[in-house]
């Protein structure tokens, strides 16, 4: 299946975040294959390790965020195309976690809007369902 590369392929972190979107188990071979690191994957909205709060969507939620990371991060998502026969790599940053921890999670935020659809969360993120935290948003 063909890749394409959405950001910078000279994109030089210590680790990434991403989401369960997409086809987050073959992310860090899409990563290798684009020639950038693929160690170091954070699914953030997958159990791993201790929950953190953070705002998430405009509401409190509950993530698997990195305890410790130092040096920089990116975000990252492996896409499905439409037609299925291609994928888009995403790759933003570079940012750093302890003092970028909002931008980094907008970020997440903003690729799970333009692709909802492929979105399955692992965690419950909120304390209710998303069509009670956000009724407006959520059809």
């Amino acid at each position: 299946r063909e890749t394409v590369l959405d950001g910078d392929r000279e994109l030089a972190v210590n680790g990434w975040i991403s989401a369960s979107i997409g086809l987050p188990g073959a992310l860090g071979n899409a990563l290798r294959e684009a020639g950038l690191p693929s160690d170091n994957i954070t699914i953030i909205d997958r159990r791993a390790g201790q929950l953190q709060p953070a705002v998430f969507f405009r509401d409190q939620a509950d993530l698997s965020l990195p305890a410790r990371v130092t040096g920089t991060v990116g975000v990252a998502a492996l896409i499905v195309r439409p037609g299925g026969a291609s994928q888009q790599l995403i790759v933003r940053g570079p940012f750093q976690l302890s003092t970028e921890r909002k931008a980094v999670l907008k970020t997440v935020e903003e690729i799970i809007q333009v692709h909802a659809e492929q979105w399955m969360p692992e965690l419950r993120l909120w304390t209710a369902p998303a069509e009670v935290v956000f009724p407006n948003d959520v059809v």
